[in-house]
């Protein structure tokens, strides 16, 4: 049975174009031209994946992304944003409302069709990855925890985790984009101490918003924590203004509240 795919634009120019790309790998294509059929069409058809354009009359992309994840009866169904709009800032708001994927027009037909059928992968072995830093999610890390117990393989867990009030207070402070760019920064340096002390024997994923999760060896994880605890050390400090860093906290009124930090553990 061919995979459905809905289509939600309201220019038939990208909907025939995405709609050829789709068929040309064999999906079924269903299509919508503004953001309420969008959200009928969904419910009606079940759908296997969905690509929103942005601005559609009567609901925006946003508004029925958000929908979608939220209804118990499709929020597992993987969404890519298909949009014109290409500022961080919008990147930002999409995956805020819950889409797997982002993907600026002009697009290339080719990366539309390889990021829907990875998505559609990942669905149906039940792993995925988080949206922003890209590394496999809760599932996949549970899944490779399973994987691991049943080849009897001998490892241990590393967890780094970031204060839920100092997040919070840095996001109202500097914004979500920065807090999405320390982020992606402090994947990017556990990619590296995890390759470089690990290799192959570790798996490195991130769990919910602020939890990065690494398994393998004990002997690697702990070289892994102490390099990357060094460097994302060093990563928190250019956050920060001048200011907030001398005083070693954040002023919001008469309150002071804590800057970034973090805690990691190994078990």
């Amino acid at each position: 049975m061919k995979k459905k795919v809905l289509v939600a634009d309201d220019n038939p120019y990208v909907l025939e174009l995405v709609s050829m790309t789709l068929e040309t790998l064999d999906f079924e294509v269903i299509l919508a031209m503004d953001g309420e059929e969008a959200l009928d069409q969904a419910k009606r058809e079940g759908p296997d994946l969905i690509i929103l354009d942005i601005m559609m009359p009567k609901k925006n992309g946003f508004e029925v992304c958000r929908e979608l994840k939220q209804s118990q009866e499709c929020r597992e169904i993987p969404i890519i944003i298909l949009s014109a709009k290409v500022q961080k800032e919008d990147k930002f708001w999409g995956r805020d409302a819950g889409a797997d994927d982002y993907i600026t027009k002009p697009f290339d037909p080719l990366e539309l069709g390889k990021v829907v059928t990875q998505l559609l992968k990942l669905k149906e072995s039940g792993r995925g990855y988080h949206p922003l830093t890209k590394l496999p999610n809760h599932p996949s890390i549970e899944m490779e925890i399973k994987r691991r117990k049943e080849a009897k393989e001998d490892f241990s867990i590393f967890q780094m985790r970031f204060p839920e009030e100092a997040i919070l207070i840095f996001q109202q402070k500097y914004g979500g984009l920065k807090w999405e760019e320390f982020l992606v920064m402090t994947a990017n340096i556990l990619r590296e101490q995890v390759e470089r002390w690990g290799g192959r024997s570790c798996f490195l994923g991130h769990r919910g918003e602020s939890t990065f999760v690494a398994i393998g060896p004990a002997e690697a994880l702990e070289k892994i924590g102490r390099a990357a605890g060094e460097e994302v050390s060093k990563a928190i400090s250019l956050f920060y203004s001048k200011e907030d860093l001398a005083r070693g906290y954040v002023l919001r009124g008469q309150e002071k509240h804590p800057l970034l930090s973090f805690s990691y553990n190994i078990s």
